[in-house]
């Protein structure tokens, strides 16, 4: 028997596409042995990854709104600092001074809107991040490929079954070792000792 064997199953459900190996073949590891469809987990992955690239876009203008909040904050400062100088000489009305005072206090609203709005965009880019990534991996699961050289023993799969989670495809055995598996009988015991020769 062969050291080191191998069932492997499919990780997603999907139809079987292809079945690119048989019994007795050999094969080299990352050798494609089984295809599913994988045209829906496609589809999923470019939807993810658009939706990441819109995230990046909403981050984008977060930051920029955030610059501009960040000016218009400036601005509103230097406004109410200079009629609240005039405003000490009687240069100014109070009219004037309360007007800057409001300026002042909505551009500082303004610019925790926009600092939580770009905490809010970062969010969500790393959410799209992570779900395109997660997309792209399950995609990935539609082309089975072979874990090490080997030898196909058997195959449980045709093109057009449909494969679910865990359910074998192929089993590989790795023909660069084997052990010798023997049974022997109580009565005979006696006759087996440690280091042994025995011809096979």
């Amino acid at each position: 028997a062969a050291q080191t064997t191998a069932t492997v199953a499919a990780r997603i459900m999907a139809p079987v596409r292809e079945v690119r190996v048989q019994p007795g073949d050999r094969v080299r590891a990352g050798q494609v042995l089984v295809v599913l469809d994988d045209r829906d987990l496609s589809a999923g992955a470019r939807q993810a990854s658009t939706a990441r690239e819109a995230a990046n876009e909403a981050a984008n203008a977060a930051a920029a709104a955030l610059e501009g909040a960040r000016a218009q904050l400036a601005l509103a400062k230097a406004s109410h600092d200079r009629v609240a100088a005039l405003r000490a000489r009687n240069s100014a009305t109070a009219q004037e001074f309360d007007q800057a005072v409001a300026a002042l206090r909505g551009a500082e609203a303004q610019l925790a809107a926009a600092e939580a709005q770009v905490r809010q965009a970062k969010a969500a880019q790393a959410s799209a991040g992570a779900a395109s990534d997660a997309a792209g991996v399950t995609a990935s699961f539609a082309t089975v490929t072979a874990p090490f050289d080997g030898l196909v023993t058997e195959k449980y799969v045709e093109a057009g079954n449909l494969a679910t989670p865990g359910m074998p495809l192929v089993r590989l055995e790795d023909a660069r070792g084997f052990r010798v598996d023997v049974r022997v009988d109580e009565s005979r015991a006696s006759y087996v000792k440690v280091g042994d020769t025995v011809p096979v």
